[in-house]
């Protein structure tokens, strides 16, 4: 009978001992602790994505096939037709996302640029943006754009708006305060110009002095016609601007 050395069966016997006890030793996980888990999310959290605010810009111009737009934030955007050579492929207004300033002291310019929106019972448009400037007491808006387009422009229409500013309040009020005519150029896609100087709110000094409020009304006369007002069936849109 062939002999086995009895170091063999030595290791042999030992080998499932070892095992064992190598298991017993083996690193164990840690329990999934939900409330760990949170405790280094909060120390180690994710980057918040930056803020963001809306900008919008109008429509100032075409070149080397462009449209051209001035932004309320100061910005002069680019962008191109979506009709290769032709402005008609340029939006009047676009509004855009930009990414929102950190936190400083305002300014009025920062304030106070103000958009109104009309429409005229033919369709066309009116859209009146400015910005509130104050100066000794009196609120005036300034600069002050007027835009007015339509689909049935071909461009080739003389545009002139009339603007009327009236006392709303005190005993001057319904009194006419002034009248000015701005007459309005084609830029491309629609009829623009820009005025300012007209007054919101005027400081009278009678007696103890007090604030008097300003209303608006304004006419658009295109080739000799003069567009309607749906909310008062006149010639005349009227409007209050805000300081």
């Amino acid at each position: 009978m062939k002999k086995v050395p009895a170091f063999l069966i030595l290791f042999a016997l030992s080998a499932p001992l070892m095992a064992a006890d190598t298991a017993e030793r083996a690193p164990q996980l840690p329990p999934i602790d939900a409330g760990t888990i949170l405790n280094q999310i909060n120390q180690h959290p994710f980057p918040a994505p930056a803020p963001t605010t809306l900008d919008t810009c109008v429509y100032s111009g075409f070149e080397a096939g462009n449209c051209r737009f001035k932004c309320q934030s100061g910005a002069l955007l680019t962008e191109p037709s979506t009709i290769p050579g032709s402005n008609a492929g340029c939006a009047i207004e676009i509004v855009r996302p930009i990414q929102a300033q950190p936190f400083k002291a305002l300014t009025k310019a920062d304030l106070n640029w103000k958009n109104i929106s009309l429409a005229s019972t033919d369709g066309a448009r009116i859209i009146v943006d400015y910005a509130s400037s104050f100066y000794d007491g009196n609120f005036t808006a300034d600069p002050m754009w007027i835009t007015v387009s339509s689909p049935r422009f071909t461009g080739g229409e003389k545009v002139r708006a009339v603007i009327m500013t009236y006392y709303e309040n005190s005993y001057m009020a319904g009194k006419l305060k002034d009248t000015r005519e701005v007459d309005l150029p084609y830029n491309g896609q629609a009829f623009q110009a820009k005025t300012g100087g007209v007054s919101i709110i005027e400081s009278l000094h009678v007696g103890y002095g007090f604030n008097c409020v300003m209303r608006q009304e304004m006419a658009i006369v295109v080739d000799g016609r003069w567009l309607t007002d749906p909310a008062n069936g006149t010639h005349n849109f009227r409007f209050q601007m805000s300081r």
